[in-house]
């Protein structure tokens, strides 16, 4: 019997989070399912999880890569063997709530004008064990989801997202930012995409992992992403063949996006004798740029306004 849904997952060396989130979408209450996995280059015990599930449930796929080629390879890998009408993604690391896929199976059916979906989340700090929802409403991508001001704050959770099955696959070049390039091509074909307020999925996320470096990378391949969104807008195509990744993975970064990183975690942390202190240091040799100056300002507001200042920049 075709499955309805295949859910797609890349992982690499995810052995302390894997069984779990295997097993969120093993006990989902929708079970006319097909499950790829995809081991990208795993040198831990990833491989040997996944085997312990296949042998006990067969709607597991896995396909193992002896190298790691990356997370648009991998999932492309998946789409490749998928046959179910709809895709739902699922990250190593996170935990489907039971319902997820029955939930969003039952929207896409009841909207077919709809191709893709998302939803919240709840976010759990790994270092903290803190929890906060991600996204509190309901509604569909509109334009200014392309704007320059809204490059880096896609409302469309990539773990989320539920999807129809039309040959869509990622662009490979994109190491980084490869579901804002998805979500922008879809709707240069005027596809529709929707994001629910309820939260179908717990996301874990880890603050230190997110670097300085990594963010300002992920930043530029966003720029290239919404460039070629403007190429086909103005002229039906765009200039992805052209496209060199290694330039933006070895352009330097400036020392302001460094100090704007920093100054912005210790925001989070509400740690603003550290912040005023990373400022100081850089207007000591890089002048004092507008923006700086509105960081260092707030770190003397009271706590209240503070908090509502992190929940605006960071919720």
């Amino acid at each position: 019997m075709r499955p309805d849904i295949s859910v797609i997952m890349a992982v690499h060396n995810s052995e302390e989070t894997l069984a779990e989130s295997i097993r969120s979408i093993l006990d989902q209450t929708y079970d006319n399912i097909e499950f790829f996995i995809i081991l990208d280059g795993c040198t831990d015990h990833s491989i040997d999880i996944v085997e312990r599930f296949r042998v006990k449930d067969l709607r597991i796929q896995p396909v193992v890569l002896t190298s790691c080629h990356g997370l648009a390879y991998a999932l492309n890998v998946a789409l490749g063997h998928a046959r179910g009408t709809y895709i739902a993604r699922q990250d190593a690391d996170d935990i489907s709530f039971s319902n997820r896929l029955e939930r969003q199976m039952d929207f896409m059916e009841r909207h077919p004008d709809v191709f893709l979906l998302g939803s919240a989340a709840i976010l759990l700090d790994k270092e903290t064990g803190e929890t906060r929802r991600l996204y509190k409403r309901s509604h569909y991508i509109r334009k200014s989801f392309t704007s320059p001001r809204r490059i880096f704050q896609t409302s469309i959770f990539h773990p989320t997202i539920f999807f129809r099955n039309e040959g869509y696959l990622y662009r490979e070049k994109f190491f980084l930012s490869q579901d804002y390039d998805f979500y922008l091509r879809l709707l240069s074909d005027n596809k529709r995409l929707y994001t629910l307020a309820d939260p179908l999925i717990q996301y874990r996320y880890q603050p230190s992992e997110t670097t300085a470096e990594k963010q300002y990378r992920q930043r530029l391949f966003a720029q290239a992403a919404r460039d070629m969104y403007c190429q086909r807008r103005s002229c039906g195509n765009d200039k992805y063949d052209e496209f060199d990744p290694a330039a933006l993975r070895q352009q330097p970064m400036p020392p302001a996006e460094f100090v704007k990183h920093e100054v912005q975690t210790y925001f989070k942390v509400n740690n603003m004798d550290e912040a005023r202190r990373c400022l100081k240091i850089f207007w000591s040799t890089h002048g004092v740029p507008l923006w700086s100056c509105g960081y260092y300002m707030a770190t003397f507001f009271p706590k209240p306004v503070l908090s509502v200042i992190r929940r605006i920049l960071f919720s």
